[in-house]
């Protein structure tokens, strides 16, 4: 099977509205959304674009009520795609060297090996959610071999700075804000006794403090942020994946057949099942031209990547799932000076997990409805319930012997 046999899936993932096509219009007041995919991209690359800085309306409600939210405060500048230069680029330069020392503790060997693992203890023919299951663990098992750390506190790490991450969807109230305190205090003391005290971190903390660059505080703030970027990033897009994958198996037999489609069609999956619903804030700093009309200096706009995903203009027949598409590159990890700096640890995670499922598996969905947890920023699956098969390749037919001979 190819894809040219797959056809096209005109069943477009329920959590894309097709009445409403990509727009660029004004939502009122100084907010723009802005969902077609070549607006989206070029205000993600526009210099006279910036992202809206969470921690300076936290600092300025501290200052109103004389309170104190330090490590709030420092968990928020450490979430790179909400911050600018030139914390953003002294910041991004080290979670790149972080990255090459995990990327030198693992290799796809080692990953192919935790996931073969994981799938030989995964129980056949009986439902199981897939989500804490396979997405979760293999994403955590992989970063916690990387680091050299236990994989449950890693596990924690993630879902602490998750939590804290939640906090960039609306307005905080002092009460709110003072429990998100809590949290980061607690995220920092959970940092200090976990990411320490391997080769690896050790490695990235001495790199961290050269020439008294970041603080101790700060390299354990951004190590949180490159586990969320890196951990749940990859486990979104796993069940996500996942999902589509047992609603078409077709697309499963086209990579079985062909498996560097796997390969070159990544972006393509990662459009349908892409975690990011909307980007962080952007603000304009000048006056700038989008699409053909002029947003005025100090605009909020909205990026809504998940529609512009879905954009005929940039991916005709935007319902059909084909890994040859060869189109744009998906948001899947943002764009811009703000692509997530866990993308390629994500992809790599992703990767390595579907084409050993791909290669093994069979997988079938449940008759229970689809349980999203729909934020305003991600998107993502609560609960995947599905039942696991051994895949057990076909011998080619008598007909192909003779036709080949």
């Amino acid at each position: 099977m190819t894809m040219s046999d797959v056809g096209p899936l005109h069943d477009l993932p329920e959590w894309v509205e097709p009445p409403r096509p990509p727009e660029f219009h004004p939502r009122g007041g100084n907010s723009w959304v802005i969902s077609r995919y070549a607006d989206v991209s070029t205000a993600l690359r526009h210099p006279g674009v910036e992202a809206e800085e969470p921690e300076k309306a936290i600092h300025a409600l501290a200052e109103r009520t004389g309170a104190a939210f330090p490590y709030f405060e420092l968990q928020l500048r450490c979430f790179l795609f909400s911050t600018n230069p030139p914390w953003h680029a002294k910041a991004r330069r080290f979670i790149r060297q972080a990255v090459r020392q995990i990327e030198q503790a693992l290799s796809l060997p080692v990953s192919g090996e935790i996931a073969d693992e994981l799938l030989a203890a995964t129980p056949r023919g009986v439902e199981i959610d897939a989500m804490p299951c396979l997405c979760d663990d293999f994403p955590d098992s992989v970063m916690a071999r990387g680091f050299g750390v236990d994989k449950d506190a890693l596990a924690e790490v993630s879902r602490r700075t998750t939590a804290l991450f939640n906090s960039l969807k609306r307005q905080l109230p002092l009460r709110v804000v003072r429990d998100y305190e809590a949290q980061a205090e607690h995220l920092a003391g959970l940092l200090d006794r976990t990411m320490r005290g391997t080769p690896t971190l050790d490695a990235i903390r001495a790199a961290g403090r050269q020439d008294g660059e970041f603080t101790d505080a700060e390299i354990g703030a951004l190590l949180a942020f490159l586990v969320l970027a890196s951990t749940d990033t990859a486990s979104t897009l796993l069940g996500n994946t996942l999902r589509l994958f047992g609603r078409h198996p077709e697309i499963v037999a086209a990579i079985r057949d062909e498996p560097d489609l796997l390969r070159t069609g990544l972006d393509e999956l990662f459009r349908f099942g892409a975690p990011i619903r909307r980007l962080a804030l952007r603000m304009t700093t000048e006056e700038v031209e989008i699409g053909g009309r002029v947003i005025p200096e100090g605009s909020r706009l909205l990026l809504d990547a998940e529609r512009a995903h879905f954009d005929p203009a940039a991916y005709p027949d935007p319902g059909k799932v084909d890994l040859r598409r060869g189109g744009p590159p998906s948001l899947a990890f943002g764009g811009g000076a703000h692509t997530c700096v866990g993308m390629l640890l994500g992809r790599q995670i992703a990767a390595t997990f579907l084409a050993r499922l791909v290669e093994r598996c069979e997988i079938s969905l449940t008759d229970a409805p689809a349980d999203w947890s729909a934020a305003d920023l991600t998107r993502r699956l609560r609960s995947l319930p599905i039942i696991i098969q051994d895949h057990a390749p076909q011998a080619p037919s008598t007909a192909r012997k003779e036709t080949t001979t």
